[in-house]
């Protein structure tokens, strides 16, 4: 009868601890509008640039910028790029930003990684989950906490 108890009180404690660690997520989907893109080779390898303007819905809400690594001989095996995009907020001078890192994957169009750094107004989204489709124009970013912050 003890053990019994026991293993009740253990699971209820167990249920309790669970439903108290509930965290709340938030995303965004951003559109990407690119203005430009360069490639430029050098002796280890190729850079990409590329950039233009952000919209959330069919407002535009800032521009950003892409660089794109690929090593000659290693990342070319795989058609990946190590990638950095920088997002500059309207309304600010200096504006407010998210920098992302992660991979590219060219074959497919979509990369994915993390915000890296982020501006004091943002500073809650370091550590975010990004996927982004080059083909669909498309940037979602999703992070652990307030359904209500988001990004302007």
């Amino acid at each position: 009868m003890k053990n019994h108890k026991l293993v009740i009180s253990i699971v209820i404690l167990a249920f309790l601890m669970i439903g108290s660690q509930v965290v709340e997520a938030g995303s965004i989907v951003l559109n990407l509008k690119r203005t430009t893109l360069k490639n430029v080779d050098d002796a280890a390898g190729r850079w990409q640039y590329s950039g233009g303007d952000v919209y959330k819905g069919r407002t535009k809400v800032g521009h950003y910028a892409v660089t794109r690594r690929v090593i000659f001989k290693a990342t070319e095996a795989q058609n990946t790029a190590m990638v950095t995009m920088s997002i500059f907020f309207l309304k600010e001078k200096p504006p407010q930003n998210i920098t992302l890192q992660g991979a590219h994957d060219f074959n497919s169009g979509i990369y994915k990684g993390s915000v890296s750094a982020a501006s004091k107004k943002y500073n809650w989204i370091r550590d975010a989950s990004f996927t982004g489709n080059t083909a669909k124009k498309t940037l979602r970013i999703e992070w652990l906490g307030s359904k209500q912050l988001s990004l302007p």
